[in-house]
C-alpha cells in the first residue's frame, strides 16, 4: 500500500503540472462564450460541434501525455491518477464540488443533486477504466484506448453523423454496464 502512495503521490503531481487550467477556446472575436468542460475542451475551433478527428486528437494527447510502460501501455493506477488529479483542476473555485458550469460531462452526478463529489468522479473514472482495460491485466494498451474511444464517440454521436453537438454530448446515458432504463408502456387510452 506505501508503494500504490508513492505512485499515486508522483503521478498527480505530474497530472497537475501537465494539465495546468482548462484552456479557453473561444477567440476573440467571438460572441458566444464557449462550452464550459470536456466538450468545450475537444471543440477546438468552438463551432459547437466536435468531429471524430477533434475529439480522437484531444484523447489521443491526453494518452499520449502519461507514463507509459516499454510496450507503451499504461497501468490502471496512472489512469485513476490522472483523473483523480484532473478533478482538482476542474474544481476551478476549489470547494471541493464540480458543477456544471466547471466542467458539463454527464453520467458523473450519481446522486443528480447538480454538484459531482471527488467520490462521485472518481467512481465514474474507475468504471471508465475497467472497461478500457478489456482483458482486465491491470494495463490499457494503445489498442484497447483506441477502441474504447472509438465506442465512445459512436456511443454520443446519437444520429450517426459523424459530428457531436453538444446537445448529444450531454444527453444522459446509463454508466458502462449498466442497462439503460426500460421504457414505460403506453398507457390505453
Amino acid at each position: 500500500m506505501r508503494h500504490f502512495g508513492k505512485i499515486l503521490c508522483t503521478t498527480l503531481v505530474a497530472a497537475l503540472l501537465l494539465w495546468g487550467a482548462a484552456p479557453a477556446h473561444a477567440t476573440k472575436g467571438d460572441a458566444k462564450k464557449a462550452d464550459p468542460g470536456l466538450f468545450g475542451e475537444m471543440d477546438k475551433n468552438a463551432d459547437g460541434k466536435v468531429t471524430k478527428e477533434e475529439f480522437k486528437a484531444f484523447y489521443d494527447n491526453a494518452f499520449d501525455r502519461l507514463k507509459k510502460d516499454e510496450k507503451g501501455n499504461v497501468t490502471v493506477e496512472t489512469l485513476t491518477v490522472y483523473y483523480t488529479a484532473r478533478f482538482k483542476v476542474v474544481d476551478t473555485n476549489g470547494d471541493g464540488v464540480i458543477t456544471k458550469d466547471e466542467y458539463a460531462t454527464p453520467g458523473m452526478d450519481a446522486n443528480r443533486d447538480g454538484k459531482v463529489t471527488l467520490d462521485e468522479w472518481s467512481a465514474f473514472f474507475v468504471a471508465e477504466v475497467k472497461v478500457m482495460d478489456t482483458d482486465q491485466d491491470g494495463k490499457v494498451t494503445p489498442q484497447e484506448y483506441n477502441a474504447y474511444c472509438e465506442a465512445r464517440f459512436k456511443a454520443v454521436d446519437q444520429n450517426g453523423d459523424g459530428v457531436v453537438v453538444l446537445k448529444e454530448w450531454m444527453a444522459p446515458r446509463p454508466p458502462k454496464g449498466a442497462k439503460a432504463p426500460a421504457k414505460e408502456p403506453k398507457k390505453a387510452k
